[in-house]
């Protein structure tokens, strides 16, 4: 391994500055979680109170007495970590070396995957950076450490050049712990350095999606500020290689885009996640009547909704994830999830979204984790359209065109939030979940 750089030592440095910040900030109309609402969060942690689900300490216990970090203080902060680590790591002071456990993963949550050598793979993580290995997984090095935010959304390689990548910052799965980013960046080397490319109040980044047929046009999914509200978010377009960005769709400052594909054969057609929620340490609103599909056909220049078999608007509708056939793209399916966060169903069209069928038979959503903000990924085999998986709690696989579904979970950590399938060998699939990074070589009936 390389060497690693100091961000652990840094962000514990990052977070003590954040606190002095934020309490420098002195603003009243900040100060919402008042004294007894923190006990009380403290009293029912102690109690073993698991209302809510992943458990919000984490987050109020660094806010307080504020309803969240102020971005400002946690992105000067962020970038204070960055020039102490410049400032050192020329020195005999400033090296670093990993210190353990190495026996422990962490949340994994986007994977890219060198096209041409599978051996290659990129690894985002929720609050680490992007991590790259050359040997199938059994080291890694840190390849972001220039990157103000170590919190990754979406990872994407360009088809076309792999040492090409960009990079989503801010980790979209909305729990307490889900850090914001700060923008996208690129790499053109395979991550020996990265250059900032725009978006910079996007916040979260839900998805990003290249032209296979021009991939200087990129399509990005952005949810926006998480505990609040803001015009940054919804569908964004470059066709420049993220020179320059377009909002091209957006409804709500509630309602941000959590995931985007383009129809690999005809990138005219392009398909849109929508998802309305606002939430803050102590509320969540993870559904709301404009969560929906929607689609362009020129281009993402003009969006309308698809409506033909899917749920009809609601306010209980909630994060919705997509999936598109590589070899058959009229196929498509979309995994739906309420408010609080209980799985709705499975959904799919083979007409192009004309019209859509209820898929699911077995099991009963109840069977489901019960908090699908934290997932909402659902992937498609690369050569079998009847193939699907469902990333949740468990790693649920369909091979009938998403009627019954089996868990595929085996060795496996819990909490799945990306998966890679190898086009030119469909057994080699690539997983992360929030422990770590996992390798099947025959097709998900055993993991390392």
């Amino acid at each position: 391994m390389k060497r690693f750089a100091p961000f652990i030592a840094l962000f514990a440095l990052a977070a003590a500055v954040v606190v002095v910040y934020v309490v420098a900030l002195n603003n009243p109309a900040d100060r919402v979680i008042t004294t007894d609402k923190y006990r009380e969060f403290k009293m029912a942690k102690r109690a073993g109170d698991t209302s809510k689900k992943p458990t919000e300490w984490f987050t109020l216990s660094r806010a307080y007495p504020y309803s969240n970090i102020p971005f400002e203080a946690y992105r000067w902060a962020l970038d204070r970590a960055v020039a102490i680590r410049n400032a050192t790591q020329s020195t005999d002071q400033g090296l670093w070396e990993p210190a353990g456990p190495s026996n422990v993963g962490g949340r994994i949550t986007a994977l890219a995957v060198h096209p041409d050598n599978p051996n290659t793979i990129y690894a985002g993580a929720a609050l680490g950076g992007v991590l790259k290995s050359t040997d199938g997984g059994d080291t890694w090095e840190f390849v972001s450490d220039d990157v103000p935010s170590l919190s990754v959304g979406d990872l994407a390689i360009d088809p076309s050049d792999s040492n090409t990548i960009y990079f989503g910052t801010g980790e979209a799965n909305s729990s307490g712990d889900s850090y914001a980013g700060t923008g996208m960046y690129k790499t053109t080397n395979g991550g020996d350095s990265w250059e900032f490319i725009g978006l910079p109040e996007s916040r979260h980044i839900g998805r990003i999606d290249i032209d296979p047929n021009n991939t200087q046009r990129i399509f990005v999914a952005a949810m926006g500020t998480l505990f609040g509200t803001n015009h940054d978010r919804g569908v964004y377009r470059s066709t420049d290689g993220g020179e320059y960005w377009e909002q091209v769709h957006y409804l709500t400052d509630s309602t941000g885009c959590i995931d985007v594909v383009i129809h690999p054969t005809n990138s005219n057609i392009v398909y849109a996640a929508m998802w309305e929620r606002v939430r803050n340490p102590v509320y969540r609103q993870v559904g709301g009547m404009t969560s929906g599909i929607w689609k362009s056909t020129n281009g993402g220049d003009d969006w309308f909704e698809l409506t033909n078999g899917l749920p009809p608007d609601d306010p209980d509708n909630g994060r919705i994830g997509l999936a598109i056939s590589p070899t058959q793209p009229d196929t498509i399916y979309a995994v739906y999830y309420d408010h609080p966060g209980n799985l709705m169903g499975v959904w799919r069209t083979t007409n192009g979204g004309d019209s859509w069928v209820s898929r699911l038979v077995y099991p009963e959503p109840s069977e489901f984790g019960g908090f699908g903000w934290y997932f909402g990924k659902i992937w498609v085999h690369p050569t079998n359209p009847d193939i699907a998986y469902i990333g949740d709690v468990e790693h649920w696989r369909s091979t009938d065109g998403g009627a019954h579904w089996t868990s595929i979970l085996e060795e496996q950590h819990v909490d799945m939030h990306a998966q890679y399938q190898d086009p030119a060998n469909p057994n080699y699939i690539v997983t992360g979940n929030d422990g770590g990074v996992y390798t099947s070589t025959n097709g998900g009936s055993s993991w390392v």
